[in-house]
């Protein structure tokens, strides 16, 4: 497209888009207020007892259970994206492929 429609395109783009900025109203930002039940912050514990009790819990053997197949179940996964995605074959014959493509 030649560059002298490019100017007038632009220009009635940015009128269009300066009008419709001018349609919308501006929020009264001095009148801010709070929704409701933003300012129920949690409260805050002291870190010792919470540390206490950490240590003192027990590791019930289901958890542990669960656990380790999560932790078999993602290492057979993680195995299983370590194999190739294409079959020996199949790479073979895809690069026979390209071979005769390519004439050589």
């Amino acid at each position: 497209m030649p560059a002298r429609f490019r100017l007038p395109r632009a220009l009635a783009l940015a009128a269009g888009l300066a009008a419709l900025a001018a349609c919308g109203t501006l929020p009264d930002l001095g009148a801010r207020e709070d929704p409701p039940g933003a300012r129920d912050y949690p409260a805050i514990l002291p870190l010792g007892p919470l540390l206490a009790q950490a240590e003192g819990g027990v590791i019930a053997p289901d958890l542990t259970a669960s656990l380790e197949a999560r932790g078999a179940a993602l290492r057979a996964r993680a195995a299983a994206l370590k194999r190739p995605v294409i079959e020996r074959a199949t790479r073979a014959r895809l690069t026979a492929a390209l071979a005769r493509r390519r004439g050589g």
